[in-house]
């Protein structure tokens, strides 16, 4: 993919910063882990601390790590300021957020880690986000969408390599989950404890690998527009002034001038609302594929590796649908993708005939679901600007975060009574509802009345 951006004048130090902000979201997607782990932390907590927890409770960790990363995106723009590198923050941040994993490891409430791993380590993670995709865009101006799709690529891929792990020091004789008294979840317990006791090690464990990564970004990640961006106080976002017009005028000639006059716009909310609803088969798969595909088999490594193929998804699709972006409008990109989703709602019962056409299933809705998180950074600067979308698309985060919301939600209370076909149903409407607001309703706003003829803004 690195051809891609051969466009651009060649610089060593441009691919070094897409490959260290790649790793460095290599280590921060554990957020994605959450459908791997969610039955061995229950199973865990389970014995030591609340033995009625169930598989539906410890799904709220997912929504909740989503907003908290959300509240940290802003955050980390801030912080880059005060730090006045963002190789040092990140690195630093990187060493807070594996410490909070590690001291999880330690808790025997349910409460404590999700304060611990769910609060803590989503904010600081959130701190980080935007960053590195940034510093690549600086250097590749005319290829956002594929600068973001590789980075984020890292994200999507963290489950795929740290979920196999897991699972490997977890449960290494590939222990089957039993029933519980009421026989509708499975757990670890009984003849299986042993695995839920190896949770806290095999956490612990984790954190070596984390920190390695989050060194070896630190080492790559290079940016000869550091001093720009450290002392650019008075813009209030990342970008330098020497390459805001590059990235402002790809798109469209003039900027959302201010976040405060984006918030005002009902384009902004529209577009929150896209997010929101076009998410919703990707979250409630990635985070119950294996609660869902127990209807298909009851063997925990098979659908160990079905989540090993949905991360492969979630993480290469990211930089082949994000890169459409810089050729195509959004409307139409977006649009295939949605109609690929919608019928993958409406296909659920036949994902169900043999466990391997329930791994297809999983791998094409994690096709589409990370396609979707890699067009909306895009489109947040397509919409307002590099400078506005560095401090608005954090906003995006707690639309994603509702979205999650909504499935735990609809998990919690639908499940069990009406099982998991309803809501994919009803995750299927919304993809439609979603359709329809992309074909009908314009995006762009016109800025140019906030700038005189000179292309200059008009102070309010």
């Amino acid at each position: 993919m690195m051809h891609l951006l051969s466009t651009e004048p060649s610089d060593l130090k441009g691919y070094l910063t897409l490959l260290g902000g790649f790793t460095m979201h290599l280590a921060c997607g554990a957020l994605y882990m959450w459908g791997t782990l969610n039955v061995y932390i229950t199973s865990y907590f389970r014995l030591v601390d609340d033995p009625t927890l169930s598989i539906e409770t410890g799904a709220s960790i997912f929504p909740v790590m989503m907003c908290c990363v959300a509240t940290g995106m802003p955050l980390g723009v801030r912080a880059v300021k005060r730090f006045r590198s963002a190789r040092l923050y990140c690195y630093c941040a990187g060493a807070a957020a594996t410490f909070c994993i590690y001291i999880s490891s330690f808790v025997l409430s349910f409460y404590q880690f999700i304060l611990i791993y769910g609060i803590m380590f989503g904010i600081i993670t959130g701190t980080m986000y935007y960053i590195p995709i940034y510093m690549g865009s600086l250097y590749f101006p005319k290829k956002k969408g594929l600068v973001s799709g590789i980075i984020l690529m890292g994200y999507g891929l963290c489950s795929l390599i740290f979920g196999l792990t897991f699972f490997s020091l977890v449960n290494p004789n590939n222990m089957k989950p039993i029933y519980d008294e009421e026989h509708i979840n499975k757990y670890f317990y009984g003849e299986s404890e042993e695995v839920a006791r190896n949770v806290p090690k095999v956490l612990r464990k984790l954190c070596q690998y984390y920190i390695l990564l989050f060194m070896v970004a630190y080492n790559q990640s290079q940016s000869k527009y550091q001093k720009e961006i450290s002392a650019s106080t008075t813009t209030g976002g990342l970008v330098p002034a020497k390459k805001k017009d590059d990235h402002d005028n790809h798109h469209y000639p003039l900027p959302c001038p201010r976040p405060k006059i984006a918030v005002k716009t009902q384009q902004f909310y529209v577009s929150l609302l896209v997010g929101i609803l076009s998410l919703g088969l990707g979250l409630l798969v990635n985070g119950n594929y294996k609660t869902i595909g127990k209807k298909a088999t009851s063997d925990d490594s098979f659908l160990t590796i079905c989540g090993a193929f949905a991360s492969i998804a979630n993480g290469v699709s990211r930089p082949l649908w994000s890169s459409l972006l810089d050729k195509y409008s959004f409307r139409n990109i977006f649009s295939k993708l949605l109609i690929f989703e919608i019928i993958l709602a409406f296909i659920y019962r036949l994902a169900f005939i043999h466990k391997f056409i329930y791994l297809v299933w999983v791998f094409a809705c994690h096709t589409a679901f990370g396609g979707i998180m890699a067009m909306f950074p895009v489109l947040a600067g397509q919409l307002f600007g590099t400078k506005v979308s560095s401090l608005l698309y954090g906003v995006y985060w707690y639309g994603f975060g509702i979205s999650n919301f909504i499935q735990f939600l609809m998990v919690y209370n639908l499940s069990k009574k009406y099982s998991f076909e309803l809501i994919v149903y009803i995750d299927g409407i919304f993809a439609l509802l979603c359709l329809g607001i992309i074909r009908f309703y314009n995006l762009k706003t016109d800025w140019s009345k906030y700038y005189n003829q000179a292309g200059e803004l008009i102070k309010k």
